[in-house]
C-alpha cells in the first residue's frame, strides 16, 4: 500500500536533483522559498528506509545511495535514475538535514506544498492505493504506507488548511483546550509548548512570518506575531475579553503575551481596542491591582479585575483604569475622610503667611482633606498633594513642616527634589530671616 501524492502538471526533474532551485520563491501566493524541501523530502524518507516511486509524467525517478568517505568518514551519496537509465549523482548526501529533518511528516509536507505550489489545491489528489502508475501530465508520487505515513494522510487537514479552504485565515477560532497550532500561509509550523496551556485561537501568519529552513519558528517570533495579530482584529479580542468577563479558569496561552507585543501598534489599534471592550464590558473601567478592585467594589463601582499583562495594555489603548477613580492616597491604604479642625487652621495660617509675602504663585487656596489608615503597612504617609487637594493624615492633622510641604508643592507644581521645589523653600526661608531680623 502506497500514499500517492498527485498533481496536475509535470515537474521538471531539476526540482528534485539540483539544491537550492525554487520557481516559488519571494512569491506571496506560493509556500514554498528555500529551494531544498523536495530534496529534504527525499533524504527524510531514504533514511526512514520508505524510498519514493515517483513519476514525472510516464518518466519514473528513482532515489539511491552509495556509501562513500570523506576524510575518513563514511557517507552516502544520493543518486537518481530517470527512465532506467544509469543512476547519476545529485550533489547533495544523505545526512544533508539530518539534525533538524527527522521526522516523516515533515519530508511529506514538503512533497503536497510542492504539489500545491505548482498546480494549487483543486488540481492536487492525495489517497492511499494499491497501485502504483505512470499519469501522461501529471506528477505522481508513491510513498510506502508506514504507520508514520498512515498517521499523516489521517490528519492532513492539520497539517494543510488548504484542504478545509481555511489556508487565507489569519485567526482560526478552536472548540478543543489545545495548545496553539502555529500556520504559515497555511501549512503547519509548529505547535506551542503543552505546558504554556490551551489556546483560544490558532494562528495561520503570512510569509512575512521569520522560519528557518526546516519550517522552525523561534518561541519569541511566534508569541510576537501572535500578540500582533490578536491586537488588531476586534473580533479576536471580544472574544478574549469575554473570556476575562466569565472568569475562565482555563489558563489560555493568549493571557501570558507580553505587554509589549500586545501595545506595539496601540496608536493604530486603539479604536477598535475600545469598541471591542464596550461592546463586553461597557464603560466598566480595568485594574490589575486586587486591593482597587475591591474598593471599586465597596464604593459601588463597576471594575474588571485582570491579573495579567492584559490589564496594562487595555489601559494603554484607552480603557479607563480603575485607580484613575481614586486619588493616590486611597489607593495606597487610606481611607479618605472630612479635614478636622486643627488642620484647617493649620492650612488657614501658612497660606496668610503665603499671601503676605506674595508666594501664591498666584494660587487659590487648596482644598483639604485628611485621611486614616485602613490597610496595615510599615511605611507612614503623613501628607499628599494631588489635583488641587491637600491630604493630611489624621494623625498628623497639627504637623506645620508636612502642611508647608504640600502648600508649597501645591504653589509650585513641582516635585519633591525638584530645583524648583528647592528655590521656593529657600525663597520662603529668605523672606522669614529678612522679616525676622526687620
Amino acid at each position: 500500500m502506497y500514499l500517492l501524492i498527485e498533481n496536475a502538471g509535470v515537474c521538471p526533474l531539476e526540482g528534485f536533483t539540483i539544491l537550492g532551485l525554487s520557481s516559488s520563491r519571494s512569491k506571496e501566493d506560493k509556500i514554498g522559498e528555500f529551494g531544498s524541501g523536495n530534496k529534504h523530502a527525499i533524504n527524510v524518507l531514504l533514511r526512514h528506509d520508505l524510498p519514493p516511486r515517483i513519476y514525472l509524467g510516464t518518466k519514473k525517478l528513482e532515489f539511491v545511495t552509495e556509501p562513500d568517505t570523506f576524510e575518513g568518514e563514511t557517507y552516502h551519496k544520493v543518486l537518481y535514475r530517470l527512465g532506467g537509465k544509469r543512476p547519476v549523482e545529485t550533489g547533495f548526501c544523505l545526512e544533508f538535514g539530518v539534525r533538524d529533518w527527522k521526522d516523516v511528516h515533515m519530508g511529506l509536507r514538503e512533497i503536497v506544498s510542492n504539489a500545491i505550489d505548482r498546480a494549487g489545491i483543486e488540481n492536487v489528489n492525495i489517497e492511499v492505493t494499491d497501485k502504483v502508475r505512470a499519469r501522461s501530465g501529471y506528477t505522481r508520487i508513491y510513498v510506502p504506507l508506514s504507520s508514520d505515513v498512515k498517521d499523516f494522510h489521517q490528519n492532513l487537514g492539520t497539517y494543510f488548511l488548504h484542504f478545509s479552504g481555511r489556508q487565507n485565515e489569519k485567526l482560526l477560532p478552536k472548540m478543543d483546550s489545545s495548545p496553539a497550532k502555529i500556520y504559515r500561509k497555511g501549512v503547519f509550523v509548529r505547535e506551542v509548548d503543552a505546558q504554556r496551556g490551551p489556546s483560544i485561537f490558532d494562528y495561520n501568519f503570512d510569509d512575512k512570518f521569520s522560519i528557518d529552513e526546516a519550517r522552525n519558528a523561534s518561541d519569541s517570533t511566534v508569541v510576537y506575531e501572535a500578540a500582533k495579530a490578536v491586537a488588531s482584529n476586534e473580533d479576536a479580542l471580544k472574544k478574549i475579553f469575554n473570556h476575562f468577563k466569565n472568569k475562565s479558569r482555563l489558563g489560555y496561552w493568549e493571557f501570558s503575551f507580553r505587554e509589549f507585543d500586545l501595545v506595539m501598534y496601540s496608536y493604530v489599534n486603539k479604536p477598535i481596542w475600545q469598541k471591542a471592550w464596550a461592546s463586553v464590558f461597557g464603560n466598566t473601567t480595568v485594574t490589575r491591582d486586587e486591593y482597587v478592585h475591591e474598593m471599586a467594589r465597596r464604593k459601588g463601582l463597576h471594575s474588571v479585575f485582570i491579573d495579567s499583562t492584559w490589564a496594562g495594555a487595555i489601559i494603554t489603548h484607552g480603557i479607563k483604569d480603575t485607580s484613575s477613580l481614586f486619588s493616590n492616597v486611597e489607593t495606597n491604604g487610606y481611607k479618605i475622610i472630612t479635614a478636622t479642625p486643627t488642620s484647617v487652621n493649620l492650612l488657614n495660617q501658612i497660606w496668610s503667611v503665603m499671601e503676605q509675602m506674595s508666594l501664591t504663585n498666584g494660587k487659590a487656596k487648596p482644598s483639604l482633606s485628611c485621611f486614616s489608615r485602613v490597610v496595615e503597612g510599615n511605611s507612614m504617609l503623613f501628607g499628599y498633594y494631588q489635583d488641587g487637594c491637600i491630604y493630611i493624615n489624621i494623625d498628623e492633622d497639627g504637623n506645620m513642616q508636612t502642611m508647608l510641604e504640600e502648600v508649597a508643592h501645591h504653589i509650585t507644581g513641582s516635585t519633591d527634589l525638584s530645583r524648583d521645589f528647592q528655590d521656593f523653600a529657600f525663597q520662603v526661608a529668605t523672606r522669614l530671616i529678612k522679616e525676622s531680623v526687620a
